[in-house]
């Protein structure tokens, strides 16, 4: 888990990126959490020590000691929104993340700091014809003319006085 402060909201991790706990799991986890405290005590045969420990492990479990345990642990899992999706080289897809400087496909990962998830499964060898003819046609079947970095956002760069450049970022 983190906690963005910028953003002011619990992030969770769920298997391919840092998503926003709209379901509040954070809660769920540190109830959790304190419960396998509760339970985790062993029989000591000091019956003033267990009977301390029980009425600690009580009144621990209650809402208002989880919500300051939620809220004194935020500033050990803290995260800068600046420091989310910062790498704009990476695309996170449903069967890992894209590296477009290199076009290879790693396994997600937490380090990467990714919010955000394109919902389709990325194919090396995947052909679009329709777009590869769309491409074609608005180059004059010069393909070289094509240079598209994907970032935050579709440049392309041209060298001819053709208009094409919104009719490809209208079609993506």
């Amino acid at each position: 888990v983190r906690y963005c402060v910028d953003m002011g909201h619990w992030l969770i991790w769920d298997g391919k990126r840092w998503a926003k706990d709209d379901q509040l799991q954070i809660n769920n986890l540190a109830e959790r959490t304190m419960r396998r405290l509760i339970e985790g005590m062993p029989a000591t045969g000091d019956s003033e020590r267990e009977l301390a420990y029980r009425n600690w492990r009580l009144q621990s479990g209650r809402k208002a000691r989880i919500q300051a345990m939620l809220d004194l642990s935020r500033h050990k899992v803290n995260i800068g929104s600046l420091e989310l999706d910062a790498n704009s080289f990476l695309l996170n897809c449903n069967n890992g993340t894209l590296d477009l400087r290199t076009g290879k496909l790693r396994p997600h990962g937490q380090g990467d700091y990714i919010t955000k998830l394109v919902d389709v499964d990325y194919d090396p060898a995947a052909h679009s014809p329709l777009f590869e003819a769309f491409l074609k046609k608005i180059t004059n079947d010069d393909l070289e003319l094509v240079a598209a970095r994907l970032t935050n956002e579709v440049q392309f760069l041209y060298d001819r006085e053709l208009q094409w450049e919104q009719n490809i970022i209208t079609s993506i």
